[in-house]
């Protein structure tokens, strides 16, 4: 994730992640590890997501958690370790909370306004500027859109103020200038805490609730790329894109076999002698057994010998 720290330090220095969801458009992969924790070239999201935004002096930071907790819970406590100099908190959900629940519970001791960013996301979105147009414009709520069509949620009036949420396509407001998508990255004032419910709730369908109330409006990012980490195919194409047909992790696994394209090896996998893995992402300790030819594949576990497989996963 691309960031300008010696340029532009943000104003804004707190920030949540969104971390507690179930990952259910990522199943199997997240039936092993909650979706914050699904490996990008060898490191969890929550490692990128942490680094963006260290690199941007945001360093007071909540992650909440429910979904495999204990795994974020031990995850978070290596990432302390990697990155001192941040407060990284943990806020767990016993019972889910959705999206505005968890930010009405994790975001309490925030001062100023803050960032609020989904886990599962990839994005260069310079988070500096966003923050000082958020301040500048005294927004209630700035959210992050960019031209997306095939994802265009976000309904925008001219001067950017954000007039729908989620409208249907056959809804187009006479005030619309532009049907945007939305990057799951948004700057949130104190006050809007104040109008999330205790319990569930969804921070979206909540801020949707107060358009006429409050100043919410898109911050139209300039970003080459973005991800939505939802399903199986964009977190392989996820890899793909960012390995740039390298081989990731060679010296972290064993390989005995041949690779041809791109290929991330987590720590501990094995490519045995005759296997062939084509464009392809290993998990640590995965294994592809002798003569098993792979393409386009995601393995977790084990791959048997021979067999011959494209655009799948392996548990």
């Amino acid at each position: 994730m691309a960031s300008s720290l010696d340029a532009h330090p943000s104003p804004v220095t707190s920030a949540m992640i969104l971390a507690a969801g179930l990952g259910t458009r990522l199943d199997p992969l997240t039936r092993f590890l909650p979706k914050a924790l699904v490996p990008v070239l060898n490191k969890p999201m929550l490692y990128w997501w942490l680094r963006k935004l260290r690199s941007y002096g945001i360093i007071n930071v909540v992650v909440n958690a429910h979904h495999l907790a204990d795994l974020l819970t031990l995850e978070l406590n290596k990432l302390r370790l990697t990155f001192p100099d941040m407060t990284i908190t943990l806020s767990l959900e016993e019972t889910i909370l959705g999206t505005g629940g968890g930010v009405k519970k994790g975001a309490t001791n925030f001062i100023g306004p803050f960032f609020v960013v989904n886990g599962d996301i990839w994005t260069d979105i310079d988070l500096s500027l966003m923050a000082r147009r958020h301040l500048a414009n005294k927004a209630a709520v700035t959210l992050a859109v960019l031209d997306r069509p095939a994802y265009a949620t976000v309904s925008v009036a001219n001067g950017n103020r954000i007039i729908g949420l989620r409208l249907p396509q056959d809804n187009r407001p006479p005030q619309e200038a532009a049907r945007l998508c939305g990057l799951g990255v948004m700057v949130v004032n104190n006050e809007i805490l104040d109008c999330l419910p205790i319990g569930f709730s969804d921070i979206i369908a909540e801020i949707a609730k107060i358009l006429d109330q409050h100043k919410i409006l898109a911050y139209p990012s300039l970003t080459s790329f973005w991800s939505d980490m939802g399903s199986l195919s964009a977190y392989y194409e996820l890899n793909r894109y960012l390995a740039r047909n390298r081989v990731i992790g060679l010296n972290l696994a064993e390989v005995n076999g041949q690779i041809e394209g791109f290929a991330v090896l987590g720590q501990g996998a094995v490519i045995e002698k005759g296997a062939k893995v084509i464009d392809s992402i290993l998990w640590p300790k995965a294994r592809v057994e002798e003569g098993a030819v792979i393409q386009k594949a995601i393995v977790v576990g084990q791959v048997a010998a021979q067999s011959k497989a494209q655009d799948v996963y392996f548990n």
